[in-house]
């Protein structure tokens, strides 16, 4: 059995020579995408920093020039194509479009299902970090490996949209975010060490950074 998401396959000739072969396809059509507006102030900051406390260091005042020059360098983070801020208006509002990927739209439809799989996914681009997330966070909580995706190649999609038809979403969403904040304090932490390697006592004496 093969299952495909978001194709055409009138204008596939591969997949009909497949299916001509005897390969059972099912079609898995994906959600339109959707225009989501993100205000940053100092009150969305403050109710980030409640979700992620890794964050609890981050400063207003450089986060929104630091996303401008981020989303300036379009060829560079190819993910950024999605999002449009306009530096004139205040607060700052960034207009996100996202979109379910089909990785996503996969699990979803297979687990809201109750159908049981081990399913391994492959695709044509490696899966984002979210994706990766997701599987690693419905691993955890089921307690058993149920999808299986390929490697990782360290793109995160700003326009990634949480499957809220999943079956008990609460709990995943709650799981992906705890885990979401323990690799970004890993990862704060590492730069961090990395940056100053010594920390100062109260009486002036240099320490390494644990």
């Amino acid at each position: 059995m093969a299952v495909f998401v978001g194709n055409s396959l009138e204008r596939n000739k591969g997949l009909r020579a497949l299916l001509n072969r005897g390969v059972r396809c099912h079609w898995v059509p994906l959600t339109p995408p959707k225009s989501v507006s993100i205000v940053l102030d100092a009150p969305s900051l403050k109710e980030l920093r409640s979700s992620l406390p890794a964050l609890q260091e981050a400063v207003f005042d450089r986060a929104i020039p630091d996303l401008e020059r981020k989303l300036k360098a379009g060829e560079r983070y190819p993910t950024n194509r999605n999002i449009t801020h306009n530096s004139i208006t205040a607060p700052a509002t960034f207009d996100v479009q996202v979109s379910a990927h089909c990785e996503v739209a996969l699990i979803s439809h297979l687990a809201s299902r109750n159908i049981p799989t081990t399913v391994y996914i492959a695709s044509a681009l490696p899966a984002c970090y979210a994706c990766n997330l997701l599987v690693d966070t419905l691993e955890e909580l089921e307690g058993f490996k149920t999808f299986q995706l390929g490697p990782y190649n360290g793109v995160i999609d700003c326009g990634w949209e949480f499957p809220s038809a999943l079956p008990h979403a609460d709990d995943v969403q709650k799981t992906m975010l705890r885990k979401l904040n323990d690799q970004l304090k890993e990862i704060m932490d590492r730069y961090q060490r990395a940056m100053k390697p010594y920390v100062e006592d109260e009486w002036g004496n240099l320490h390494a950074r644990e």
